[in-house]
């Protein structure tokens, strides 16, 4: 849900910022749109690419659905919801035993770093330097306390994962939150 709200925080300080240049403004707009494309694109090369995909057909079908694919992973839904993951998988013929990407630790991955370096830290700096041009609204407080949070919460994620990793030796740690049922 943090996710969600840092998004819609960027959406409404854009829509409603004074930018320095064209050029501050187009880069914020870039940033806020290049998650979601970035997602899309990952889907549409893993399916266009994948082995076990033998029909033109077939591949162009799941290619069509790399949309609904790039809106689910910005929802947050897509790798963070199990039954909603199970659903999409068996709607669109994706099982995660025949496609890895589609396992929920590979898209929470994917949706971790994405996150952190093409969305939270490119517009932490837009947001900061034009703030810091003009004036410190309350839109952009706002996003930059979301964005510190969602920062704090990546950063922490990946950092246990490296130590998962490098440190205790764990050949394929985990990278997704476990809770218990």
């Amino acid at each position: 849900m943090l996710g969600n709200l840092e998004f819609l925080a960027y959406i409404a300080w854009a829509a409603g910022a004074e930018f320095t240049s064209s050029t501050a403004s187009k880069a914020c707009w870039i940033f806020i749109i290049m998650q979601p494309v970035w997602n899309m694109f990952i889907f549409v090369l893993y399916m266009g690419q994948h082995s076990d995909i033998r029909h033109g057909g077939d591949r162009c079908k799941k290619i069509l659905i790399s949309p609904l694919f790039a809106l689910a992973m910005q929802a947050k839904v897509l790798a963070g919801i199990d039954s909603l993951h199970n659903r999409f998988c068996i709607r669109f013929n994706a099982p995660d035993v025949k496609f890895n990407l589609m396992t929920l630790e590979n898209l929470y991955r994917i949706q971790t770093m994405l996150e952190l370096f093409f969305l939270t830290i490119p517009m932490m700096v837009v947001v900061s330097s034009v703030s810091n041009a003009l004036e410190w609204s309350l839109a952009a407080r706002i996003a930059i306390i979301f964005s510190a949070l969602m920062f704090a919460k990546n950063l922490c994620v990946v950092t246990i994962f490296a130590i998962r990793k490098f440190i205790d030796g764990a050949e394929d740690p985990p990278m997704r939150p476990r809770t218990s049922s």
